[in-house]
């Protein structure tokens, strides 16, 4: 049941100057409990600009990925489905998400950390008739993309942190497809080269299996594998 009106506004204006603050788990928590109470969207959106831009101010990366996951957590609770109008919360939360949130975190494309620019791109999805604020959603991705594709022949290269296991993974699987590695390439050779060295324990080829390699990518880290270190090889051909 919403709060009284005149309770939601007291309660935007005692929360104002505490803003910053705030984690974001508790600032999407006063905004779900705010939004249908008579407080202006925009002031929303203020908060939450104010957020990012403050988390990125401080290079606090940890903080942004939050505040992404909570805002793409809100929109997912309050999704419909097609052809169901959207209640004022769901407006209210992609709004939040594609005017504040991501804005404001592209923003910052140059300096933000290769798994946070990934988290970026998969959240980039259709609006469902919610204008963007600033470039086009297609514009955003391609920015996104080339800067991810940039970062991660850096991070091979050794010239930034290495790239995530995981996200190798991923990239190398096809499961990226913003990222262009196709096998046989420079960069596909290069992502396979970092999980083979990434492979330090048997626990390691264990998981690489579990995430469902490709018979390309499968057969790819088996030859890399079949070099210096043949334990790699074997382990991979016991699981084969």
């Amino acid at each position: 049941r919403p709060l009284p009106r005149v309770l939601n506004l007291f309660l935007a204006e005692v929360l104002e100057p505490r803003l910053l603050q705030q984690d974001a788990r508790r600032l999407a928590m006063a905004s779900q409990l705010l939004c249908d109470g008579g407080v202006e969207a925009n002031c929303f959106l203020d908060w939450w600009r104010r957020l990012v831009d403050q988390s990125v101010e401080n290079s606090n990366w940890a903080r942004c990925k939050d505040v992404l996951q909570e805002a793409q957590s809100w929109v997912k609770n309050n999704a419909v489905a097609d052809g169901t109008s959207l209640s004022q919360e769901a407006l209210l939360s992609k709004r939040i998400l594609h005017e504040a949130v991501m804005p404001g975190l592209l923003q910052a494309i140059s300096d933000l950390p290769l798994q946070l620019l990934l988290d970026l791109l998969l959240a980039l999805e259709p609006q469902s008739g919610v204008e963007t604020q600033g470039a086009e959603p297609s514009v955003s991705a391609e920015r996104l993309s080339d800067e991810l594709e940039k970062r991660v022949k850096t991070s091979l290269r050794g010239d930034s942190p290495a790239l995530p296991f995981m996200t190798a993974i991923s990239i190398a699987n096809g499961e990226v497809p913003q990222i262009r590695c196709k096998p046989g390439s420079r960069l596909w050779t290069t992502v396979v080269f970092s999980i083979v060295v990434r492979m330090e324990s048997v626990k390691d080829i264990d998981f690489f299996c579990r995430c469902h390699p490709s018979e390309d990518l499968f057969e790819a880290v088996l030859e890399e594998a079949s070099g210096e270190e043949e334990w790699r090889w074997l382990e991979l051909q016991v699981r084969r």
